[in-house]
């Protein structure tokens, strides 16, 4: 059933194009159940893990690999990772199952890491950070240590994130190499309910931190065993959020992001080419000088004059929710932001916690309305009642129809968090309703 299931599946990428991922790849696995494991890898592994940032991550990386002029396949380009990365692989393999590049790139979670581990050892595997209680539970931080222990193998490289405590016992008995952030490259402080880490993961002492990067991620100590935040190998060492700039050890790079996270991701994919193809930071600057954030993650576009801006947010998870938001405040324009909140994993009326572990307020005195609409907007314009904004500056919008009119009284640009598949249909909305 394998050449039948490849066979199909690159027929349906070949016709659909655009949307084939998800078809083809739910295609391949309707008609071999054991997909997976029938695929011959001929080529080396990266694997790139965590509970956040891990498609950017993988994303820049590929894009480096191939600047490079290396064979790359990779699941990052494909929406939902495990339909998106059975087409992913649908589309590289021959009818023999083979898998011929010189690199493949693994984003993975729980939801895979069965599918994944069948592939292969990965010769790197990248941890991006460990969120305990936010998001689907495949990328908590128990979901993620699961998969770690049982990818990595006696010849696998790890690459972490310093600022996080939580890394701190991962697999002490592998290599390392680790990547974090200087104090004059920190965001603006979380400015939530969950605030940074208290007890460390060695002994349940109490952390302590003298600069919080964003959540948990910091410079942290140990009251009671002296645990610390290690060293950086690969540190970022700029950037500020209203610069077009960062830098890596000393090392300027150029990109048209603009928010510290975003800067954090690229510091980590560089430690990740720079490992695996044994090149310099600068080798890696001059590969990463053309890139730019998947349209999955961030896209504009003009209609009918006025920008509109659209930032992947995840419902239901904070730390998705967040990066956006951090990234809107720093825009220093006249601005107004739709927060589109679809059904969460748990239905909206049960668990709304995760919009009061979301800095809303980093929105509060910079963005002048705010648009609350899909399944959770009277729980989010319930929260942001709770940042300091007047009812006046907050609108519901009960009736998707008529947001095209709704965002057409306001004005600057229009930034609008939500997922992909709101967004699509949200442009839809506005190009049909003319003026936004």
């Amino acid at each position: 059933m394998l050449r039948l299931a490849l066979f199909l599946g690159k027929i349906v990428r070949f016709l659909r194009r655009r949307h084939s991922g998800r078809s083809a790849g739910a295609l391949a696995l309707a008609l071999c159940p054991d997909f997976y494991s029938r695929l011959t890898v001929e080529g080396k592994i990266l694997m790139v893990t965590g509970s956040v940032g891990k498609s950017t991550v993988a994303a820049a990386a590929v894009h480096m690999l191939r600047a490079a002029g290396l064979r790359v396949v990779s699941n990052c380009e494909d929406r939902g990772l495990r339909t998106g990365t059975a087409a992913a692989l649908v589309s590289a393999a021959d009818y023999k199952g083979r898998i011929s590049c010189d690199w493949l790139v693994l984003e993975a979670d729980g939801r895979i890491s069965d599918a994944v581990l069948s592939l292969g050892k990965p010769e790197i595997l990248l941890v991006t950070g460990l969120f305990p209680h936010h998001g689907p539970a495949s990328c908590r931080s128990s979901a993620i240590k699961s998969l770690i222990e049982r990818a990595a193998g006696p010849e696998t490289r790890l690459i972490l994130n310093a600022l996080d405590p939580g890394m701190t016992d991962i697999l002490p008995e592998l290599p390392r190499i680790r990547y974090g952030a200087a104090p004059g490259a920190n965001a603006r402080p979380s400015m939530n309910l969950v605030g940074p880490r208290t007890s460390c993961p060695h002994c349940g002492g109490k952390l302590s931190y003298s600069r919080v990067f964003h959540h948990h991620l910091g410079e942290y100590c140990c009251t009671a065993c002296g645990t610390r935040t290690p060293p950086a190998d690969y540190l970022l060492t700029a950037g500020e959020s209203t610069s077009p700039a960062f830098a890596v050890n000393g090392v300027p790079f150029c990109t048209d992001l603009a928010a510290a996270h975003h800067y954090l991701n690229l510091t980590a994919a560089t430690a990740l080419v720079c490992e695996a193809l044994g090149i310099p930071v600068e080798k890696a600057a001059e590969l990463c000088a053309d890139y730019r954030l998947n349209a999955r993650f961030y896209s504009e576009t003009q209609l009918d004059g006025r920008r509109i801006v659209f930032l992947l947010c995840r419902s239901g998870n904070p730390i998705s929710f967040d990066r956006g938001l951090e990234y809107v405040a720093a825009r220093p324009e006249t601005k107004t932001v739709l927060l589109y909140t679809e059904a969460a994993p748990l239905p909206m009326s049960a668990d709304i916690s995760w919009l009061y572990d979301t800095s809303f307020e980093f929105l509060f005195k910079t963005a002048e309305t705010v648009v609350c609409a899909g399944d959770g907007r009277l729980d989010t314009a319930a929260r942001l009642h709770y940042t300091g904004y007047k009812r006046e500056n907050i609108l519901v919008c009960h009736d998707d129809s008529q947001l095209s009119a709704m965002l057409g009284a306001t004005r600057g640009t229009l930034y609008i968090l939500t997922g992909p598949v709101a967004a699509e249909r949200i442009l839809r909305l506005l190009q049909k309703g003319g003026r936004p």
